[in-house]
């Protein structure tokens, strides 16, 4: 296990976990000390979908490649600097076409075999995306922030997303 780092040897970093076997980015997250959280992400310490896919490639004999993406210098609110870089750094890799784990709409953690994939009658690819989701995305927000500032559920945050009922309230 990795030492922690002392307090006065931390800075924010926000690094991306990338798949080896197609070089895809499946999460961006931030940290002030990355060694020891990318050890707690090999230790399953994520949400599921992250914990699942990084199960499933050290079962295949890999491991994902951390990568740092940008270091904060700004000494003033560096928390605060860091939290609003690692949503653009989302919203760059959503650009880019990455299906992030801790983000919108993932399902599952890698794609799986034919056989386990549900049919619909419309591709995935050609469903139109909900307002919600859309929105969301152009403001550069994982489901995770919106939820915090919203003061909803994930849960609700999701299935307003997939046009699914939720209470009027929310």
């Amino acid at each position: 296990m990795p030492k922690r780092l002392r307090h006065g040897d931390k800075q924010q970093q926000i690094y991306a976990l990338i798949d080896p076997r197609d070089n895809t980015t499946r999460y961006v997250g931030r940290s002030d000390d990355v060694d020891y959280r990318f050890y707690q992400h090999l230790q399953g310490g994520d949400g599921r979908q992250t914990k699942h896919w990084i199960k499933e490639l050290l079962q295949q004999g890999f491991s994902p490649i951390l990568q740092i993406l940008e270091t904060i210098e700004d000494t003033s609110k560096p928390l605060e600097k860091a939290r609003e870089r690692e949503d653009y750094w989302i919203g760059v890799k959503l650009g880019q076409g990455c299906n992030l784990l801790n983000s919108f709409g993932a399902t599952r953690a890698y794609p799986q075999p034919q056989s386990k994939i549900v049919q619909t009658d419309t591709p995935r690819s050609t469903r139109s995306m909900s307002k919600v989701r859309e929105l969301r995305i152009k403001a550069a927000l994982n489901v995770s922030r919106l939820a915090i500032l919203a003061d909803v559920s994930r849960p609700t945050i999701e299935k307003m997303e997939n046009v699914e009922p939720v209470r009027p309230i929310l």
